[in-house]
């Protein structure tokens, strides 16, 4: 097992009209620190990255980000969670109706579309 290390690493595949690009950074380091970086869409490969540096590395400061290209000239398909942005919607007529004086009353889309949790997307 490797006990601490400082170094730099970058790979690139394309598979499925995809351009993936792995870099891990790692710096020396008392405890084991690590951190990654990934689009949206795939924040749930984050605790498998965890593991397994965590079984290849015993201390250091790891950083691992991915990168996904689309290289089919097609963008994603997009569609709405409707039961979602529903959901924070009526929620947010209800707290109009009860705290009529300290809210305004202009919700866009692109309001309900901020929200950190739950994305309508």
């Amino acid at each position: 097992m490797i006990r601490s290390m400082t170094g730099f690493g970058r790979e690139q595949q394309i598979t499925d009209s995809r351009e993936i690009t792995v870099e891990i950074r790692s710096v020396n380091h008392r405890y084991h620190e690590f951190s990654a970086k990934t689009p949206r869409q795939f924040g749930y490969l984050e605790e498998k990255l965890k593991t397994l540096v965590a079984s290849k590395v015993s201390r250091g400061k790891v950083e691992v980000s991915v990168v996904v290209h689309n290289l089919s000239g097609k963008e994603l398909n997009v569609t709405a969670n409707r039961d979602v942005v529903e959901s924070y919607f009526t929620a947010i007529q209800e707290l109009y109706k009860e705290l009529p004086f300290k809210l305004k009353e202009n919700l866009s889309l692109s309001d309900i579309f901020k929200i950190p949790e739950r994305s309508p997307l």
